[in-house]
């Protein structure tokens, strides 16, 4: 049997009928009714059996007390396994030794070592089943949402182990694109890293950024903990290193990041993260960015300007009162930012921004509905933006006020006498972005925001009923008054001298109302052909004559 991944076994074992090998020239090799599952009953130490196989076969060392497995080897043992090309078990130690087979094609096999959900991949490593210890060489670990990479790591009875010239990072590589080196590192699976000193490097070239010691939470559970930055270069702000920072979990409700950017010329920014949550109560985020932009001008003039965006939500759960609802999201900032710092194709090509807030509530038993709510629209490229603050809206619904309680006899003609009521108030502001708002201190700010803003409301009272006339015809007389509130009013008057018409604003309290009446008569006729003859045997047609009259002033 001709086997080019085997090794040879320099000494020759004896032959017996339970081992049931042949021998080959130097090598023992199992017969081909061994290859495949088999049982080594528990050695000294051990409290249960070891399962293996191998896909290629399998050789036995009787006299060192040894078993090779090549080809897809697998060894089991309670609730640890592992896989190789090659993996070699000494019973006399309780040691597992699995290792990575090199070809001219690239390296077959890396061996696989597994207990419980922990998964652990090296070019060789070995283990202790008696002592649980082991030893591996060029680990490479997931832990929770990063990697590390180890050159030799050794492992303890309690499954923590220790590692030497390590690397830790997020980048899925095999050789990552940045990362934390670090010379020593404790692990305590699903708790924590440990490390000694560090420093980051990127791109394999180390960075000034040192620390004396670091600690990495892996634990399954939202946690604390750091956020790796990401680095590239703008041809505008040099090299950068954005959106590093830390992972603040305060409860099980809400939690913080704050995260920073630098540029290498001299720019940077921050961002302030949270989301909030607590089931049948609420849920949302807000997150705030901020960039101030530092550049020089030919004469070396130094020039700064700020950037911000914020972008949040929060929604109050139908479940948590069936009486009112608020809702808000806010979506804001500098036009430069959209065009500069956002990334994502979508947030760069959408040049409208709009924000609302909104309170609905609902009256149980009564009549009445009130809302309140505030929106806002910005458009990046024309820079114009409009602002609605406060919209209110009030309302009765329809009711009949001169109806009974207690209904006793017929129904009189008043009592379906029915009237409703509604109210809207609005303040908007509209102007350029960067004008709206300018003024040297506050006062100047608010005038302008005033003189820039229109405001009014306006009620509306409508009253109808219906009244049955000679039994036959239905009569529905109806009225309704309106009338609007402004704060300022235009006034048009012909000039003589110029012989146009001017247009003056005149600031202050002014109203204006208007009423209607009316009143209908309709009836229903009904009328009936038959036919003598044919499959149709009649024709019902029906006739809703209406009449009816408005006066408006």
């Amino acid at each position: 049997m001709v086997d080019t991944l085997r090794p040879a076994i320099n000494d020759t074992l004896p032959v017996t009928a339970d081992t049931l090998i042949t021998e080959t020239g130097d090598t023992i090799v199992a017969n081909d009714t061994l290859v495949g599952n088999d049982t080594l009953k528990a050695a000294a130490g051990l409290d249960a059996p070891v399962n293996y196989n191998a896909r290629d076969s399998i050789v036995y060392d009787i006299e060192n007390k040894k078993v090779y497995l090549y080809g897809d080897a697998f060894v089991e043992y309670k609730d640890i396994t592992m896989k190789a090309a090659l993996i070699i078990f000494d019973w006399t130690t309780n040691t597992v030794t699995a290792k990575v087979l090199h070809t001219d094609s690239g390296d077959v096999g890396r061996p696989v070592f597994a207990q419980g959900d922990q998964t652990y991949n090296a070019d060789s490593l070995t283990y202790n089943f008696e002592t649980r210890k082991g030893r591996i060489a060029e680990l490479l670990t997931k832990q929770d949402e990063g990697y590390l990479h180890s050159e030799l790591i050794k492992r303890r009875a309690d499954e923590t182990y220790f590692g030497l010239n390590n690397k830790y990072t997020t980048c899925n590589y095999r050789h990552p694109d940045y990362y934390i080196r670090t010379k020593k590192v404790k692990v305590i699976p699903k708790k924590i890293i440990v490390t000694g000193p560090a420093n980051l490097v990127v791109g394999d070239v180390p960075t000034p950024l040192f620390v004396p010691f670091g600690m990495f939470p892996i634990k399954e559970e939202r946690t604390s903990g750091l956020i790796f930055p990401q680095y590239g270069e703008r041809s505008d702000l040099g090299f950068y290193l954005a959106d590093g920072g830390y992972y603040f979990a305060v409860s099980d409700h809400i939690d913080l990041a704050l995260t920073g950017t630098l540029y290498s010329r001299g720019s940077w920014g921050f961002n302030i993260g949270s989301n909030y949550v607590k089931r049948y109560k609420y849920n949302g985020r807000s997150v705030i960015r901020f960039v101030q932009e530092r550049s020089f001008d030919d004469e070396g003039n130094l020039s700064r300007y700020n950037e911000f965006h914020v972008d949040g939500s929060y929604n109050l759960d139908p479940k948590a009162n069936p009486n009112y609802r608020f809702r808000a999201h806010l979506n804001f900032g500098t036009s430069g930012y959209n065009r500069q710092y956002n990334y994502t194709p979508e947030n760069r090509l959408n040049n409208i921004m709009q924000s609302s807030i909104a309170y609905d509530r609902v009256f149980r038993n009564k009549p009445l509905t009130f809302s309140l709510s505030a929106n806002h629209q910005q458009n990046t490229q024309t820079h114009q933006l409009s602002i609605g603050l406060p919209e209110l809206a009030f309302g009765v619904t329809q009711v009949n006020p001169f109806k009974r309680r207690i209904q006793v006899g017929k129904t009189r003609w008043y009592e379906k006498i029915n009237t409703s009521y509604t109210l809207n108030a609005r303040n908007y502001t509209s102007g350029i972005d960067s004008l709206l708002f300018r003024g040297d201190n506050t006062d100047e700010v608010l005038n302008n925001v005033f003189r820039s803003s229109s405001y009014g409301a306006r009620h509306s009272v409508p009253v109808s009923t219906n009244l049955k006339v000679f039994k036959h015809f239905t009569v529905t007389p109806s009225a309704s008054f309106t009338q609007w509130f402004y704060g300022r009013t235009l006034r048009r008057e012909w000039n003589e001298d110029s012989l146009r018409v001017e247009t003056d604003t005149i600031e202050g309290f002014a109203t204006a109302y208007q009423y209607n009446t009316s009143v209908s008569a309709d009836t229903r006729l009904y009328g009936m052909y038959q036919f003598k003859r044919g499959k149709v045997k009649a024709l019902r047609h029906v006739l809703n004559p209406r009449v009816s009259f408005l006066f408006q002033p």
